[in-house]
């Protein structure tokens, strides 16, 4: 092959990555809002997720697993109020466990009608680091710190 023909064919690679990378930035710009990690509350504050408002009230070890507190108020009926929880801990995420006797109520199984509250317990194995308990929902996303 030619030099011309060389340098014009790395050229158009050139401009061909360089239009991806264009491409690529303009849909992390205008994505922006999904890649946004939602503000973690406190104990104690709630958040509306979807149609739930939801409050993380409290958060103890017991019996080897951090079992939380949880006061959920819904407009639309919850099938189970157990799902879409789930505990974030030293970078890994743990789904919900069977709640300890001396927990308190189970939020797994419980079926939350339109308009009602509940309040029930997760229970989550246990593990090192930072702990926030994540609650998901309709497209919606809630973040608590424990």
């Amino acid at each position: 092959m030619k030099t011309r023909t060389l340098i014009l064919l790395a050229m158009a690679c050139g401009l061909a990555i360089l239009v991806a990378g264009g491409v690529f930035l303009w849909r992390v710009i205008a994505n922006k809002d999904e890649l946004t990690i939602p503000d973690a509350s406190t104990l104690g504050q709630s958040q509306q997720v979807g149609p739930v408002s939801a409050t993380v009230t409290g958060a103890s070890d017991v019996d080897g697993a951090v079992v939380v507190q949880v006061r959920m108020a819904t407009t639309e009926p919850l099938a189970d109020a157990g799902t879409g929880w789930a505990l974030v801990v030293g970078g890994d995420i743990r789904q919900p466990v069977a709640v300890p006797v001396s927990g308190g109520p189970a939020c797994a199984g419980t079926a939350v009608a339109a308009g009602q509250s509940v309040a029930c317990a997760l229970a989550f194995q246990l593990g090192d680091g930072d702990r926030f308990v994540s609650y998901a929902v309709g497209g919606s996303k809630g973040l608590w710190k424990l």
